[in-house]
Protein backbone atom coordinates (compact mmCIF):
# COMPACT_ATOMS: atom_id res chain seq x y z
CA UNK A 1 0.00 0.00 0.00
CA UNK A 2 1.18 3.56 -1.06
CA UNK A 3 2.45 5.31 1.48
CA UNK A 4 0.02 8.25 1.02
CA UNK A 5 -2.64 6.11 1.15
CA UNK A 6 -1.67 4.67 4.30
CA UNK A 7 -1.14 8.02 5.72
CA UNK A 8 -4.53 9.23 4.82
CA UNK A 9 -6.09 6.06 6.87
CA UNK A 10 -4.11 6.86 10.02
CA UNK A 11 -5.12 10.49 9.56
CA UNK A 12 -8.65 9.92 8.98
CA UNK A 13 -8.70 7.55 12.17
CA UNK A 14 -6.98 9.77 14.24
CA UNK A 15 -9.34 12.78 13.39
CA UNK A 16 -12.68 10.42 14.45
CA UNK A 17 -10.87 9.62 17.76
CA UNK A 18 -9.96 12.84 18.56
CA UNK A 19 -13.20 13.84 17.62
CA UNK A 20 -15.33 11.21 19.79
CA UNK A 21 -12.55 11.76 22.78
CA UNK A 22 -11.76 8.41 23.44
CA UNK A 23 -8.93 6.31 24.40
CA UNK A 24 -7.48 3.67 22.42
CA UNK A 25 -8.53 0.87 25.21
CA UNK A 26 -12.13 2.44 24.75
CA UNK A 27 -11.85 2.59 21.08
CA UNK A 28 -10.95 -1.26 21.27
CA UNK A 29 -13.22 -2.02 23.76
CA UNK A 30 -16.40 -0.78 21.99
CA UNK A 31 -15.12 -2.06 18.53
CA UNK A 32 -13.49 -5.42 19.45
CA UNK A 33 -10.44 -4.18 18.05
CA UNK A 34 -6.98 -5.33 19.43
CA UNK A 35 -5.69 -1.98 21.15
CA UNK A 36 -2.35 -2.74 19.49
CA UNK A 37 -4.01 -2.93 16.36
CA UNK A 38 -5.84 0.94 16.91
CA UNK A 39 -2.32 2.10 17.34
CA UNK A 40 -0.44 0.69 14.65
CA UNK A 41 -3.27 2.50 12.59
CA UNK A 42 -3.31 5.61 14.12
CA UNK A 43 0.57 5.44 14.01
CA UNK A 44 0.84 4.51 10.00
CA UNK A 45 2.62 1.63 11.28
CA UNK A 46 0.89 -1.03 9.13
CA UNK A 47 0.94 -2.59 5.49
CA UNK A 48 -2.63 -3.02 5.00
CA UNK A 49 -5.44 -2.25 7.05
CA UNK A 50 -7.71 -5.13 8.08
CA UNK A 51 -11.38 -3.99 6.44
CA UNK A 52 -13.60 -5.62 9.07
CA UNK A 53 -11.47 -3.93 11.72
CA UNK A 54 -11.53 -0.64 10.14
CA UNK A 55 -15.20 -1.00 9.93
CA UNK A 56 -16.13 -1.72 13.75
CA UNK A 57 -13.64 1.06 14.64
CA UNK A 58 -16.12 3.07 12.65
CA UNK A 59 -19.28 1.86 13.49
CA UNK A 60 -19.24 1.34 17.01
CA UNK A 61 -18.78 4.96 17.16
CA UNK A 62 -21.56 5.66 14.88
CA UNK A 63 -19.31 6.91 11.60
CA UNK A 64 -20.50 6.86 8.56
CA UNK A 65 -18.33 4.36 6.45
CA UNK A 66 -18.70 5.73 3.18
CA UNK A 67 -18.15 9.07 4.62
CA UNK A 68 -15.00 7.41 5.48
CA UNK A 69 -13.48 6.03 2.37
CA UNK A 70 -15.35 9.23 0.60
CA UNK A 71 -12.40 11.22 2.59
CA UNK A 72 -9.32 8.46 1.88
CA UNK A 73 -10.48 7.99 -1.93
CA UNK A 74 -10.45 12.11 -2.41
CA UNK A 75 -7.12 11.98 -1.38
CA UNK A 76 -6.77 14.65 0.93
CA UNK A 77 -3.70 16.01 1.52
CA UNK A 78 -2.48 16.30 5.34
CA UNK A 79 0.17 17.79 6.86
CA UNK A 80 2.51 15.72 8.45
CA UNK A 81 2.33 17.03 11.67
CA UNK A 82 -1.10 15.03 11.47
CA UNK A 83 0.06 11.98 12.25
CA UNK A 84 1.65 12.50 15.16
CA UNK A 85 0.44 10.25 18.23
CA UNK A 86 -0.51 11.67 21.19
CA UNK A 87 -0.85 8.62 23.13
Amino acid sequence: MADKNKNLISVALKRIKEKHGITIEEWSARSGVPSGTIARYLSCSFNMPNFPYVCALLRCLNECIDDFFDSIDKKIEVPADALKLDA
